[in-house]
Parts: structure tokens; sequence; C-alpha cells
């Protein structure tokens, strides 16, 4: 899957989520501690690479998992959350680091 169409498939999911619930892009702000504008980037596809606490925040919002807020995943292996969790508590300079070392290991996987 390309990061366009994993950028797609949050905004999609994020949004029919949200209407599901009925609420307006304020409304999941104030449920779930994110601001207005970066739901309304990562609605719109302009974020990227949504960062792991908003996806975290979201989706306890939204009654749903982060694995499945971001990647559409239902069922995701304990080994992999609990790496996520490490990764999520590290100090935002070591995050990067490690974000950018698993990226480049996903880029090099045909």
């Amino acid at each position: 899957m390309g990061v366009k169409n994993m950028i797609n498939d949050i905004s999609a999911r994020l949004r029919a989520l949200r209407k599901r619930r009925d609420w307006t892009q304020e409304d999941l702000a104030k449920h779930s501690g994110v601001s207005r504008a970066v739901i309304a980037r990562i609605e719109a596809g302009i974020t990227k690479q949504p960062e792991l606490k908003h996806i975290t925040k979201l989706a306890a919002a939204l009654a749903t998992t982060p694995e499945y807020l971001q990647y559409g995943a239902s069922n995701v292996d304990k080994a992999t959350m609990d790496a996520a969790k490490t990764i999520q508590g590290l100090p935002d300079g070591k995050k990067e680091m490690v974000l950018t070392m698993i990226k480049s290991l996903g880029d090099n996987v045909q």
C-alpha cells in the first residue's frame, strides 16, 4: 500500500468514525484532546504520518484501536503493540530516530 493510499484510508476511517457519532471536528477535538486543526489535516490527507499520540487519543475517543484507525487492521500481534507502546514512551528525538529506522526498513522490503 503506497503512502497516498494509506493517507486516504486514515482520512476515510477517521471521518467515517467521527460522522457515525454525529460529531463535528470540533466535537472530536473536545472528546480527544487533539486540536481541530490536526483533525482537519488528517481528514484532508495533508498530514502524511499522523503522530502516534494523536492517533491514540483519537482512537480512544472514537472507541476503536489505534491500529484500526491508522491501518485498518483489527488484529495486530502483541509484539507489535508492545513495540509501539515502547516507541510512544521515548523522548521525541529518540522516537523520530526509531521511526526513521523503521520507515527505512519498510522501504527496503519488496
